[in-house]
């Protein structure tokens, strides 16, 4: 028994550096991670009591996924979503842990250091491949490449200045990438990327509460304004958005802790962010009312377009059937056959065969399984934020409203990275919040 139990041991060790660490490994070593921690957690850590006392609110925070996959019943496609039911069973199963597990306070703090070790490894990967697209880019468009003769800071300068600055990263990274038509060798999605990172950044301003060594302390302050860059050069609108929003909090929190040494950090924090970030996000909400009035033939040029006509889309698909939904097979299909044909960018064939995804969770659920779905959806999240405020954590309700609000624009839990993060987020809050890190 005493070689099993050791064995056992090894493994939830082994699984929880494989999640912990997650960004950087292949999709098969994620799966397995994600899978054994899952399980071997439910044996090591399960508290019978918590779940006689909680056991019906576990029921309502699942209701919302298992109703998704219920509407498979009442689809008229046959489509196999097999791969989409695995990432919900998942996901009911890290539920699982956040409400009936309760963990070791010595695993706390080696964990979070390798989850906010790993976000720089991922950071450096991120860099070479996007070096890699960008050279591509060059070559797909026929110009001269001035990467190629410069050294690591120049490369750095030369890329702030001629697409960060002008907010061109993505449309040529996307290029790039499009010419090369390789295999995505890593997950670089901003809407996905972004929020991760602002997780990381709210653990790295807990972390900095505690008692430890003043060079530590900078290292830390060092790698949240790191991340904080790296957000900016990301260029999530959203995101963006949020970051300020949960940088201001943190302020007003370090305020109400009388931590007056932090504050000056994150007011220029604040600032600086809003100063780079103010066209960029005026201009989207221009590009929004521009869209209203430019006639379909013209539209060629708004990236948004897609966006907007989705939601329109969307919206259309659930009122032919409002309180049951289509059927999770059928949304896609429904929805793209409403989409005006128009090419947008000269890449995106709007309406011509491409299947594009409502781009907002919640419309997914209504879609799917209509007012019934998402009412249990919403009760899911409010299920969420009521235990973060009754149970005090600051920095929990703080990392649940950058996933909700990055939710209504993405369909992040259809994917497995935002499936991933999702987990990761709700093992970790229920890992410091029950160790005495309320706040």
């Amino acid at each position: 028994m005493e070689v099993i139990k050791k064995a056992l041991d090894f493994l939830f060790y082994a699984s929880l550096i494989l999640v912990s660490s997650f960004m950087i490994w292949p999709p098969a070593l994620q799966s397995i991670g994600f899978s054994l921690l899952l399980l071997l957690s439910g044996l090591k850590y399960f508290n019978k009591d918590w779940f006689k006392k909680k056991w019906y609110i576990y029921l309502l925070s699942i209701s919302s996924f298992l109703t998704l996959i219920l509407s498979a019943i009442w689809s008229e496609s046959n489509l196999n979503n097999f791969n989409l039911f695995g990432l919900y069973f998942l996901l009911i199963g890290f539920l699982f842990l956040y409400h009936f597990c309760n963990y070791e306070q010595r695993i706390v703090n080696y964990v979070l250091l390798l989850l906010i070790f790993s976000g720089i490894v991922y950071m450096f990967l991120w860099y070479e491949d996007s070096l890699k697209a960008l050279n591509a880019y060059y070559d797909f468009h026929k110009l001269e490449n001035p990467l190629l003769e410069l050294n690591f800071h120049n490369k750095i300068n030369y890329i702030y200045k001629e697409f960060i600055c002008k907010k061109t990263l993505n449309f040529a990274l996307n290029d790039g990438f499009y010419y090369l038509n390789e295999k995505e060798s890593l997950f670089r999605h901003y809407n996905y990327i972004s929020p991760f990172y602002i997780f990381l950044l709210i653990l790295i301003a807990r972390f900095l509460l505690q008692k430890m060594k003043v060079i530590n302390k900078i290292v830390l302050f060092c790698t949240l304004l790191i991340f904080t860059t790296f957000i900016y050069v990301l260029g999530s609108i959203i995101n963006t958005v949020l970051l300020v929003l949960v940088l201001f909090c943190l302020f007003c929190n370090y305020l109400y802790l009388k931590k007056h040494i932090y504050l000056i950090g994150f007011i220029l924090l604040i600032f600086t962010t809003l100063g780079l970030n103010y066209k960029l996000i005026t201009n989207k909400i221009s590009n929004y009312q521009l869209i209203q009035k430019t006639p379909t033939s013209e539209i060629n040029n708004f990236i948004d377009y897609t966006r907007y006509e989705l939601y329109n889309s969307a919206i259309k698909v659930w009122g032919n059937n409002k309180y049951f939904g289509t059927g999770i097979n059928d949304v896609d299909n429904e929805v793209n056959s409403l989409l005006p044909k128009v090419q947008i960018m000269s890449r995106i064939n709007l309406g011509n065969g491409v299947i594009m995804n409502t781009h907002s969770f919640p419309l997914f659920v209504l879609c799917s399984s209509g007012f019934l779905g998402f009412l249990l959806y919403a009760i899911f999240w409010i299920v969420l934020f009521i235990d973060r405020f009754i149970k005090r954590d600051f920095y929990g309700v703080l990392i649940f409203f950058v996933l909700f609000s990055n939710n209504l624009f993405e369909n992040w839990l259809n994917r497995s990275f935002g499936v991933y993060i999702f987990c990761v987020v709700l093992f970790y809050i229920q890992l410091l919040n029950e160790n005495g890190s309320r706040r």
